[in-house]
């Protein structure tokens, strides 16, 4: 998240306007290692339950982020990885729990009171 929103507000300062990037790790990770640091990050115990799909006509076997644009132009490259962003993310998520609670509570006032045990 913390790199996603440098290479936000660095692109908002410095990139000419209607440049696109890519934003991410230029590095491929599978659905199941996501959910071996998600379950990890989350203290999950349970296995998770894989089933296949047949291969969809537009899909690809690789599917990585190219941040050459991004890294050339504004000298942006992530810091934190895939884990420790989780992981991040996740601690403050427990520990912002009652505020968001809050915060959505007042932005949507017909679930007052429903969210908080």
């Amino acid at each position: 998240m913390q790199d996603v929103v440098r290479a936000f507000a660095l692109a908002a300062a410095e990139a000419a306007h209607g440049t696109v990037y890519n934003v991410g790790s230029a590095r491929q990770t599978t659905i199941r290692e996501i959910v071996q640091l998600t379950r990890a990050a989350l203290d999950i115990e349970a296995e998770p339950q894989w089933a296949s799909t047949s291969q969809r006509s537009w899909d690809t076997k690789t599917w990585v982020s190219c941040t050459d644009r991004i890294r050339h132009d504004l000298q942006w490259e992530p810091r934190i990885s895939l884990d420790e962003g989780l992981r991040t993310m996740t601690a403050w998520l427990r520990d912002a729990d009652d505020e968001v609670a809050r915060l959505y509570e007042a932005a949507h006032p017909d679930v007052s009171g429903k969210l908080a045990p």
